[in-house]
Parts: C-alpha cells; structure tokens; sequence
C-alpha cells in the first residue's frame, strides 16, 4: 500500500460562465430551434513562438453558464441567472461560435448537459430532458422524481443517477435498465461504477448487471472517477484509494480531496500542501512533484494535462492562469489569464474556458 503526503485533489467539476454575445460579431439569438446568419468573427492574432493558443471567438449572453459539453463540431451550453433556477440551453459551432439555436426557459435547468449522439441530454425540473443536437427541438422527457446532479454519456446510453439508485435509457428515452446499488454514476469502457456511500459496485453498461462489488471501510464521499478499468474513490478519512476489479490496489492520504485527473499512464492531484503531483496509476508511486503551486481546477485531455492555478507570487486577489502542461514533467508548455477558477473542457484540440464569457482558445 502505497500513502503519499497529505494531498488535496482538485475538482473535474463544472465550469460557471456568462454568456450571449458572440465576440467579434454579435449575435441576437432568436426564438427556439431558428439560427442566426452569419458567424461570428475570429479574434486570432500570431501564434506566439511557445504555442500560447489565442481566442479564437467569445459568447458572451449575460448569463451564469453551466460546464459545456461538445462533441462532431457543436458545443452546448446551459445558461440562467445566479439565483434563478430557469434558464435556456444554447448551441454554438465550435469553428466560430455562431449561435444556432437556444432553448425557451427550463424549469429547474441543469448546468451539466451531455452530448449523446445526435441529442442533448440536460437535468431538468424532475428528471432528464433530452433535445435534438441539430434543431434544438425537444425529443422526450423523463421524470425520477428529482433532477439528478449529472448525465452520463455511455456508448448509446444516457444514464443518470437520483436518491439511491441509477437508471440508463436509450436514445428514445426508454429504460434500459435500473439498479438499487447506488447513484452518483462514472462510466468507461463497459462499466458503469456507482457508489451508495458505503460501497463501490461496477454494473455492466449494457444491461446493469452487477459486476462486483466491495465495502469502503470509511464510506464514499465523492463521486468516482474510472478509466481503463481502475476505479479512484475519497472516503470520509480523505484518502484517495485506487480500485480494479473490486480489489484495492494503493491509496493516498490527503485533506478534503474531491477529484483526480486519470489517463493511461498516471494520477494527476492537486494537493494545498505539496502543490501538483503525478502518481504511476498501477502503483500509485509518486512521480514528478511541483510544489508549492496553487491549483484550483486540472483535467487531462489529449494527451496534455490543463490546469488552473492561482498564481502565489502576486499580491491581492490574482487572476488564475490556465496552464498546459507536460504529462511527462507537469513542466507548462503555455499559460494565460483566464478571468476565474474554472475546469476548462478540450476537445479536438480547442480549450473552452469559462468566467465572466465562454472562450473558445486554439
């Protein structure tokens, strides 16, 4: 067993940003499921010699944005007032951010929506709301009696997770299957992992079948995070514990952790303490280590590590810099001010960062 220094983990959570306009062209949405003409004009300078990207377009609606998703050239977003729980569901093109469609105001709106084929799939009032990715126009609608905090995109699945269970549907919006084994759904590959506090268990995402399934001595306060077959939950002592197939494999103590970053090769935590640090994810030995650097937000996404840090050698209340850094060193290749502590989310090799707008930087 493998136990590090006391580590704090960041958060994979959502980004909040306000948005409507598309900078440098506005665009004045119109009604449900039209489009605006034109696109909006991209604000690109010179490339700098270290590869820092520039903004390539900026949406900006006066709303308090929710984490976007986006997949095959569209990015969705969910937008409403700071207090309100009404809002609207935007789509953009990802090349340059023209508006094509917005939603009319949901009820109880959701701020994680998930892209699962041609649908959007976002939380909303009791249950799951599902539109198309095309149109805008609403597919179906289920009701769980709650809005879930979250959908899970699985292969051909959407799946979501409410009051102690989790449900998968298909793209109609039929059950697919249901399981009492928990909720606070992670998927990869073929697993689905749910946690009921006390418990892991890996139901197979086809069918919801349990796989295994193993006691957590000091409970499950997080949501897990899989990928290629290791499962990483935090208990109540605030460690980190690395699972396969039902077996613990290392863990890591740490102080109030929440949220690893995971590829094939390696663990990546953000610890108050130590600063950033990478751990081997088989063994969970320590690798390369950046103390003393305030990271707030990481994710790892095409073969390069993002992070968010508050820079520590400016006085007051500094803006954050969004970093890409090395997978190999945690050495940063670029950085830039960001205006807040936001997640950012890549995708085919755009940096979308959130804040006072949305930013598309490549």
């Amino acid at each position: 067993m493998h136990r590090s220094r006391r580590a704090v983990l960041t958060t994979l959570g959502g980004a909040v940003v306000a948005a409507g306009t598309v900078t440098a062209a506005r665009h004045d949405v119109e009604d449900r499921g039209s489009r605006t003409d034109g696109a909006a004009a991209r604000t690109r300078d010179d490339d700098p010699e270290d590869g820092t990207p520039d903004v390539a377009w900026t949406f900006d609606p006066h709303e308090t944005l929710g984490r976007p998703a986006t997949a095959d050239g569209t990015v969705v977003v969910s937008g409403g007032g700071p207090t309100s729980t009404r809002g609207r569901l935007y789509a953009l093109s990802t090349d340059v951010g023209e508006v094509r469609w917005r939603t009319d105001r949901i009820e109880g709106i959701g701020r994680r929506p998930s892209l699962v084929g041609e649908l959007v799939v976002l939380p909303a009032g009791d249950g799951l709301v599902a539109y198309g990715r095309e149109d805008g126009e609403e597919r179906w609608r289920v009701d769980l009696g709650g809005r879930p905090p979250r959908v899970v995109a699985h292969r051909d699945s959407v799946v979501a997770g409410i009051a102690g269970r989790t449900y998968a549907f298909d793209r109609r919006g039929t059950e697919r299957w249901r399981s009492d084994a928990g909720d606070r759904p992670a998927a990869d590959g073929g697993l689905v992992v749910v946690t009921d506090g006390d418990s892991l268990t890996a139901l197979d995402g086809e069918d919801g079948e349990r796989i295994w399934s193993t006691e957590v001595e000091n409970g499950v306060t997080e949501t897990p995070v899989v990928h290629g077959g290791t499962v990483l939950a935090v208990d109540e002592t605030d460690t980190l514990a690395a699972y396969s197939e039902g077996d613990l494999d290392w863990t890591v103590e740490g102080e109030r952790p929440s949220g690893p970053a995971i590829d094939d090769e390696s663990v990546y935590l953000a610890t108050r303490d130590d600063g950033l640090a990478a751990h081997d994810r088989e063994s969970g030995e320590a690798g390369w280590r950046h103390p003393d650097e305030r990271v707030t937000d990481l994710v790892v996404s095409e073969g390069e590590l993002y992070t968010v840090r508050i820079p520590r050698e400016r006085a007051g209340e500094p803006t954050p810099l969004l970093e890409a850094r090395s997978v190999e060193s945690g050495t940063p290749r670029w950085e830039r001010e960001v205006p807040g502590e936001r997640t950012p989310v890549v995708s085919e090799g755009t940096v979308y960062v959130g804040g006072g707008d949305l930013r598309a930087l490549r």
